[in-house]
């Protein structure tokens, strides 16, 4: 019973974890997208 547990919690906190990790890719093109449109509409 104990290892079902175990394997619940490591899943979610993998799950949990690279949410996270998409998130902040995502935040990060974003950024980076914003940022050149931002250059072009300057120049």
């Amino acid at each position: 019973m104990r290892i079902i547990v175990n394997h619940v919690v490591t899943h979610s906190i993998v799950v949990l974890a690279s949410e996270k990790y998409t998130f902040s890719r995502m935040v990060l093109i974003f950024q980076q997208v914003w940022i050149v449109n931002m250059m072009r509409l300057g120049s």
